[in-house]
C-alpha cells in the first residue's frame, strides 16, 4: 500500500556566506503543481551584519522547466562547459534566458574559472528592479545537484502529463 502525501515539495539547499557579507543562500524547489510545475531556484543575500544569516525578504526567483533542468545537468556531466551560448567576448557563457510577465531572467551555470567546481548565478530584472547573485559549488556540491535533478526530472514528467483525473 502506498501513501500519498499532499503538497510534497523536494528541496536542495546551498548555504554560502562569507566574510565580506556578499555570499547568498540559493534553492532549488520542485513544485509538482499541474497548473504551475517546475523547479523554482532561489537566491538570497548574506545579511550585512557580519552573521551568517540571509535576508528572506530580499529573495529573488527563477523558474525551471525541464530542458533547463536537462542544459545543467549536461554541464555537472562534462558534456558541454556552460548554459547558453559561449560568449567569445567574455569567454563566458550566456546562460539561459527567461521572458515572462512579470520581467526576465537568465540563469547560468558553468564551469568555474577560479576553483575546481562549477559555478550557479541568477539575474532577475523585474520592472525597473534588477538583482544578480552567483555561488561556487565545490565537486561534492555539484554532485548533489546532479543527484537532485536526476531524481526530479523523472516526477516532473509525471506530475506535469499525467491525465487529470
Amino acid at each position: 500500500m502506498s501513501t500519498v502525501i499532499e503538497n510534497l515539495r523536494y528541496k536542495l539547499s546551498f548555504w554560502k556566506p562569507n566574510k565580506s557579507n556578499k555570499g547568498f543562500a540559493a534553492f532549488l524547489e520542485y513544485n509538482p503543481d499541474q497548473e504551475n510545475a517546475g523547479v523554482m531556484l532561489t537566491f538570497m543575500p548574506q545579511a550585512p551584519t557580519g552573521e551568517r544569516k540571509f535576508e528572506n525578504e530580499k529573495k529573488f526567483i527563477a523558474k525551471l522547466g525541464p530542458n533547463d533542468l536537462g542544459d545543467m545537468l549536461a554541464v555537472i556531466e562534462g558534456w558541454q562547459e556552460g548554459i547558453g551560448a559561449l560568449d567569445d567576448k567574455t569567454g563566458y557563457y550566456k546562460g539561459l534566458y527567461h521572458q515572462s510577465d512579470s520581467g526576465n531572467s537568465s540563469i547560468k551555470l558553468e564551469k568555474s574559472k577560479n576553483h575546481a567546481g562549477l559555478t550557479l548565478s541568477l539575474y532577475v530584472k523585474r520592472g525597473d528592479t534588477s538583482t544578480n547573485g552567483f555561488i561556487n559549488l565545490t565537486l561534492s556540491e555539484a554532485a548533489q545537484l546532479k543527484s537532485y535533478i536526476n531524481f526530479i526530472l523523472p516526477r516532473f514528467f509525471e506530475e506535469t502529463y499525467a491525465p487529470k483525473a
